[in-house]
Formats: structure tokens, sequence, C-alpha cells
């Protein structure tokens, strides 16, 4: 069936569903209402259209809250690269209004400011349980409020009404600095289907310059090349708050190598800019680059078309939420498209890698995530290309979507956690901090010192990250095999697989050393060099029964550490447990005596985990590491 644009969140509510239809009631949405929430979630909020069954599942036990005395919300969604609580409240319904939703944003201010202050009076046990849970001991916490219906109303009456409450506070008001999305049905139609097929650019616009050009005077303001062709101009500021305010969730910020994250530094300078003194903003700030695919200059305007900000998200959005009134300044724009020949020559997917390629050259010298800046290295373009061969997709660059169905399909920060827990040993890290994995240090260590694609002789370190994304993916579908079921022992530990996959992928790290004798002690762990090799035979007809053997064990064993623990704190949670790498030593050490006790174990009496965890066994030739 083709789906039309106006249904375009019919269409994702039910493919939501059907993911889900073989587990259990009790774990899953059972309401349409509540279904609504985790659409807006996974393609709004996270705009990620490939997640599985089991990643509703685990949202569902670890993030939805919407109850009685939920305070307005529905579900919390925290970003760790951004210390950023996203709090959900979404109405699915055709009669939501602008008073309604200014009574919804004002309960939500009004809950925040008491989570922040730990008060949780009057609020239910499941929403101070999973705030506690999600931000754990994490300080400076920011919030961000998302409100989506399928509803239409005049969304810029309540955004004009949550400024002016935030302009009445104090400075120092954790209040001052939460940010409004507002989604209406047609901004969700937009949004769901450009996150499902892709990129998404804003279609046509324009923008207002503080002087005009004159046709003869061109050339002053443009520069062109073999390939490409562009403008540098002054723009009025609110020429750019009508660029925000008209397509903010329509692909104006799409091909940004990152969406605007509060920086309360940086931030604070340009709000005092635009405020004090934007007569000087012009000098003071680098402004925006758009990159389009075409563009005309007429006069005083620049009309643009297919196009998107590539650089400059932050100063759009501050620009939008601080200019008052019939204030007017001149922001400096880069405007840059296909010169007239090379577009007549482009293909769609040459034109998206052409806003790619600007956005990435673009971004090279701000501060953006880590792992953005090696998408062009040369080990990333070649670890890609030799998955590919294996039916693999390593995402290396944001907008990039598979040309063909893959086995799997995974983001290159999934596979940097994943090798850095099972190689390296530190799933903490891994998992709080992945930022730093592409630091100079930690990105050598993971990508570069193995030497994956350096040696086309041997493939023994290719047959070792296949079969670790193999393993990765694998793990969820034994533990979704498991919900299914509805076995109690494995159910119970849902919320240890859903905050501990990566100390499990890293207990799967000890295993595969004891099993080929690598090493036997975590000082053997971790003086000895790594050993690669192809370890994964799933085509072993009891692979499925020996891996599920397995994964208990470690389930129980992360449980009874964890409650260990909880005897001497109760107020540790699961996630601040597995975020620290001193406690999953103490499991890795628990699980090599373990492994131990199982090999010399009584015949007559066996310990199956030894004999299970032989499916970690290296299948060939190895290398070093």
């Amino acid at each position: 069936m083709v789906h039309t644009e106006q249904d375009q969140v019919t269409r994702a509510l039910s493919h939501i569903k059907s993911l889900t239809r073989d587990f259990p009631e009790n774990i899953k949405p059972n309401t349409d209402s509540d279904w609504f929430t985790f659409v807006i979630y996974n393609y709004i909020v996270n705009e990620d259209p490939n997640f599985q069954a089991l990643t509703v599942i685990n949202q569902y036990a670890s993030q939805f809250v919407n109850s009685a005395n939920d305070g307005g919300i529905d579900m919390l969604a925290y970003d760790e690269k951004s210390a950023t609580l996203n709090i959900i409240q979404t109405k699915y319904s055709s009669n939501f209004t602008v008073t309604g939703a200014n009574a919804e944003i004002s309960k939500i201010m009004a809950t925040i400011q008491k989570l922040h202050e730990k008060d949780f009076s009057n609020l239910s046990n499941n929403l101070k349980e999973k705030y506690n849970d999600l931000i754990a001991n994490s300080e400076n916490t920011s919030y961000a409020i998302t409100l989506a219906t399928t509803s239409e109303f005049d969304k810029q009456k309540v955004l004009d009404s949550f400024s002016k409450k935030k302009r009445s506070l104090k400075s120092d008001d954790i209040l001052k600095n939460v940010d409004l999305s507002i989604f209406l049905n047609s901004d969700l139609n937009e949004k769901i289907k450009a996150v499902t097929t892709g990129i998404q650019r804003v279609r046509e616009g324009k923008i207002t310059l503080i002087n005009a050009i004159p046709q003869t005077d061109i050339d002053r303001v443009q520069y062109i090349s073999k390939t490409k062709m562009g403008a540098f101009v002054s723009a009025k500021a609110s020429s750019i708050k009508e660029l925000y305010d008209q397509y903010e969730d329509k692909g104006l910020f799409d091909l940004n190598v990152r969406k605007y994250i509060r920086r309360a530094g940086i931030d604070s300078g340009i709000i005092k800019t635009i405020q004090k003194d934007s007569t000087e903003f012009w000098f003071l700030n680098n402004g925006l680059t758009i990159a389009t695919s075409s563009y005309e200059i007429d006069g005083n305007v620049i009309h643009l078309y297919d196009f998107s900000v590539v650089n400059g998200a932050q100063t759009t959005t501050l620009i939008a939420n601080n200019l008052k009134g019939d204030q007017e300044f001149a922001v400096p724009v880069k405007v840059i498209a296909p010169s007239t020949d090379t577009k007549a020559h482009l293909s769609d997917d040459e034109l998206d890698d052409f806003f790619s390629g600007v956005s990435e050259a673009t971004n090279s010298q701000k501060p953006i995530r880590p792992q953005d800046l090696k998408a062009n290295t040369r080990e990333l373009r070649e670890l890609h290309r030799k998955l590919k061969e294996r039916n693999i997709f390593l995402k290396i660059k944001q907008g990039v979507k598979p040309d063909k169905k893959y086995s799997y399909t995974i983001k290159i920060e999934d596979l940097a956690k994943i090798i850095y827990s099972f190689v390296n040993q530190l799933p903490g890290t891994a998992r709080s901090n992945v930022r730093s994995l592409f630091d100079s240090k930690r990105y050598d260590d993971i990508f570069i010192k193995p030497g994956y694609t350096t040696d086309d002789t041997d493939s023994s370190k290719i047959d070792f990250i296949q079969d670790l994304v193999t393993l990765y993916f694998t793990i969820d579908d034994v533990q979704s095999e498991d919900l299914k079921f509805a076995r109690a022992s494995i159910t119970g530990d849902q919320a240890i697989f859903s905050n501990g996959k990566l100390a499990i992928m890293a207990l799967f790290g000890i295993i595969y050393r004891y099993i080929n004798g690598d090493a036997r002690s975590m000082e053997s762990v971790h003086d000895n060099k790594f050993v690669y090799g192809h370890f994964l035979n799933t085509n072993n007809k009891n692979f499925d029964a020996n891996i599920l053997t397995v994964f208990r064990r470690l389930l129980r064993l992360i449980s009874k550490n964890y409650t260990s623990h909880l005897k001497l704190d109760s107020n540790i949670t699961i996630t601040n447990l597995l975020k620290k790498d001193s406690s999953y030593l103490e499991i890795a050490q628990t699980l090599l005596e373990k492994m131990a006790d199982s090999e010399q174990a009584d015949p007559d009496d066996p310990d199956p985990l030894y004999n299970s965890s032989k499916i970690f066994s290296r299948l060939h030739t190895t290398s070093n590491g």
C-alpha cells in the first residue's frame, strides 16, 4: 500500500504496534494514545526509524511514566552527550487547543522545578524512580519539552506565551533555559516521512538582506568555481527568525552535523550580544552557512530552493528565541550551491553527497561530535567498505542511508562502544562518555592500532568485527524471544538488559578470552595482547540454546552484584552502577571464577556455563592486536 503524506502518523502507529505484536500485553503499551507517545519518541525526538521491537519494549520499561500524578509527563528521554532530559507530552486527539497546550506546559514547568529540587511530593513513585534512574548522578542537567499532538492550532501563540514567561524569570532560574518544541499533526506527517525516507531539506524559502544587491553588483558577493557557486551576504535577523519559525521541524537543520545543543557559556555570550549590543553581532558571530540546490539573488531577497542550514543551528535558534519586537541587525550568511553545470549532471544520491560534504567541511572547526569529524578518515572509509562486503552497513556519516537491505546497520559510535567494551573492557566509559572514544588516544586504541583494514591478506580482524556486530544484535534476539514467552527470570532482569547491554558485551569479551586460553585472570586480561579471529559459528545446531544459557548466567551475575550493592546503598540504581568501570570489574572477576568452577565441575553434576561458552571458540587463524 502506498501511503500519502496525510497518513504518516497512522502508518507509523501501525508499524510500531505490529513490530511488538508477539510480546505479552503486560510489558508494552496498550492504548493508541500510549503507542502514539512511542511514535513521537522514536521518529521525532530520536529520529531513528530503524528501531527494533525490543527497543520499544525496553523504552516502555525504563522511560514511560504516563499515569496518575505524572506531573504532565508521558515519557522521559535522557541525552548523555548534551546532559539534557527531554520531557515528552503527547495528545493523540484532534481537539487539543492553544488553551490546553498552555495548561500542559505550565504543569510540566512546575514539575521540572520539583524534579530539579528533588521534591517528589505529589508525584508518582514511577516518575521518581525512572527520573532518578535516567539521570543517575548527572550534574548540570538541562531540560527540554517536546509537545506533540494530532491536532492543529496556532502554535506560535503557545511559543510566544512560553517565551514571555521565561523572560520574566530570574537569570539563575532553572526554568529560564528550558527549551520547547511543538509538533502539530501536519508537522508530524512531514517529519515522519522525512525521517523514514532519509534526509529532509526545506523545499523553498527566502532570506531578506540588510542591503539590496543590484543585478550589476551580484558578482561582488558571489563566487563561482568549477563545481560550486555561492554568495556571502548580510541577512536581516528578522529573516533568520522567520526561517526558524516556519521550518525548524521541517528540515531546516537536518543536514547540520549536530542539532542545537545548549552550551551555557557560549549561549549567554550570543544572547548578550543580541539583547545588549546587536550592532556588533555581525563582527562577533560566524553566522550561518546554508547549502542549497540553487538560489536566486533578487534585490534585497535571496530565494533558496531545496536547502538546509548546515552550520549555525545554535546561532539561528538563539536569534529566533531572543529577537525582540521590531529589533533588527545584520547576520553573516554564506550560501553554497553546486555550480549550474555540476548540478545538471548530479544524480539524487550525488546531490545528497554534495550536501553532506558541505556540511562536514563547514563544521570541521566547530565543537561538534568527534565521531562526525572522523567520518572521512581512511581507516573508517575502509572499514565501511570491508563491512559492506560482509553485508553489514557501517553508518559513518549522518544522513547517509543504506542503498540496499543489509543484514545489520550499525552507527559508528555504537561500533566504537562495543569494541571498547568487548576488547578494552571499559563498558562504563563506553556508555557514559561516548565522545571520549573519538578523542585521539582512545580512537587510536579502538580503530587504528588493531589495524582492521591495513592488511588485505589477513581477514581475521574483519572476521572478528563481523562476529562482534552479529553478537551485538544476536543478544537482542535472545532477549526478545525470552520476553515473548514471558519467562519470569528474564522479565525480571529486563531493566538490567536495558541499561547493561555494554556490560554484557564486555563479559562476553571475558568469556572469549577464557575459552580461547588468552587470559585466565583479570591481570592477564589487561596485560595480554588481544587476539582477533572469527569466533561466532551461528550455524552450530546448539548455538541458540548455548547463547541463551550464557546470556542468562550473565544477567544473573549482574543482578546478584546489583543486589549486594543495593544492600549497602538503597539509592543506587542499575544505571548508576553500570556507568562505573570499577563496578563492572567486580562482576568480571566473579565471572572468571565462575568459568573456572564450571570448567572443573563434576561430570555427574555439570555446570553448563563453560561448555555453553565454547560457542566463542575461534574458528581459524588469528591475529594479535
